[in-house]
């Protein structure tokens, strides 16, 4: 069940991270497999989308610092998954609970490209 009372079931929870995390992999190897890379596609006047590698950490931080930062990105989500899904057990309140798995989400996205290189 879904709903329990005025909490949704973990599992519902943590299959929204599930899917966010599948869902942001799939557009990554769709840009991979249909655009060039350095290709964009103008989208509105304000916002491109660009087939780009970023290799490092936001905005390419780290980006040289000689391979020891993937096991430490890699370390963080482990870390800060633990804990979300910790807050996801309790589940004191339904919105805060979705905001924990969408957070979830994107940590497991996250370790997923530490480890696949798909950025």
């Amino acid at each position: 069940m879904l709903i329990i009372g005025k909490k949704l079931s973990p599992y519902a929870l943590l299959s929204i991270s599930g899917l966010l995390a599948a869902s942001d992999q799939a557009v990554k190897w769709l840009v991979q497999q249909s655009m060039a890379y350095g290709e964009y596609v103008s989208v509105t006047p304000f916002f491109n989308w660009v087939h780009l590698w970023n290799t490092g950490a936001a905005f390419s931080l780290f980006a040289n610092g000689g391979g020891w930062q993937r096991y430490f990105f890699i370390g963080i989500a482990v870390v800060v998954s633990i804990f979300l899904i910790k807050l996801i057990l309790e589940n004191r309140h339904k919105g805060e609970a979705i905001a924990y798995s969408l957070i979830l989400g994107g940590a497991w996205d996250n370790k997923l490209k530490f480890c696949l290189f798909l950025d």
